[in-house]
């Protein structure tokens, strides 16, 4: 049998075609997976500033504790015993842009 001149480097276009759409797909798991990622550790550094305003009785200690789970305290609210917050962590995605996560706790004194 013999082979047209025209199928000539045929696989390779599509053997290249196939590695940028692995490439792309992988790039896009990985931020996805960042911004998972982020969204936990936003959420559970809420949670840890909740815990410490209820704890101490005020929102002071508040803020350094989202600071240092690396998270910005954008609200504490007392509401009687319990304290709610909300923080927030700027994480930065393909081509330079930034996805804000918002995560919002609430705790009570211990009993």
């Amino acid at each position: 049998m013999r082979r047209l001149a025209d199928d000539r480097g045929a696989a390779t276009v599509v053997l290249v075609s196939m590695l940028v759409l692995l490439l792309a797909l992988t790039a896009a798991v990985l931020q996805m997976t960042r911004i998972a990622v982020a969204r936990a550790q936003v959420s559970a550094a809420a949670d840890l500033a909740a815990l410490a305003a209820a704890h101490a009785g005020q929102c002071a200690p508040a803020a350094a504790v989202a600071r240092a789970n690396g998270a910005a305290l954008v609200t504490c609210e007392q509401a009687g015993p319990d304290f709610s917050v909300r923080a927030e962590r700027d994480v930065l995605v393909l081509a330079g842009r930034h996805v804000r996560l918002e995560a919002l706790a609430r705790a009570g004194p211990p009993d």
